[in-house]
């Protein structure tokens, strides 16, 4: 992960954005962003329990929208799969994160022509839903 993400996700006041389990955000965005496949696949599984845990979106959502989008172009498409199930959550329930999401819908687009048949279909399900 670049050292310049990094730097930027632990200058956030995290405790000011509660999870569903109080998870340390910081170490949860490194590891998702982890070269290590299966230290990635299961932070993406971990990211979704603290952020749209227990059938709510909790507020870590909004702050993590940003990094997620880095991540998403540096990982790999079962990552790439669980960033986009979250942001389909987002589209969903949250109005704040809906609206940065909906700022990034041209950039996002790219991920409809991914080479990964369920990447690019989650991505087209969010681009749809971003634009209704």
């Amino acid at each position: 992960m670049a050292d310049a993400l990094w730097m930027r996700i632990r200058e956030v006041e995290w405790e000011q954005y509660p999870t569903s389990d109080g998870s340390n955000m910081p170490s949860l965005l490194r590891n998702l962003g982890s070269r290590k496949l299966p230290r990635a696949m299961k932070a993406s599984h971990q990211m979704w329990t603290a952020l749209c845990g227990g059938g709510e979106l909790y507020p870590a959502a909004i702050r993590c929208v940003p990094f997620l989008l880095e991540i998403l172009a540096i990982s790999d498409p079962g990552v790439q799969e669980g960033i986009l199930d979250i942001f389909n959550r987002i589209a969903t329930e949250g109005e704040k994160e809906r609206a940065v999401l909906q700022q990034e819908c041209t950039y996002l687009q790219r991920y409809t022509r991914s080479k990964d048949i369920s990447v690019a279909e989650k991505t087209q399900q969010l681009v749809e839903s971003l634009k209704a």
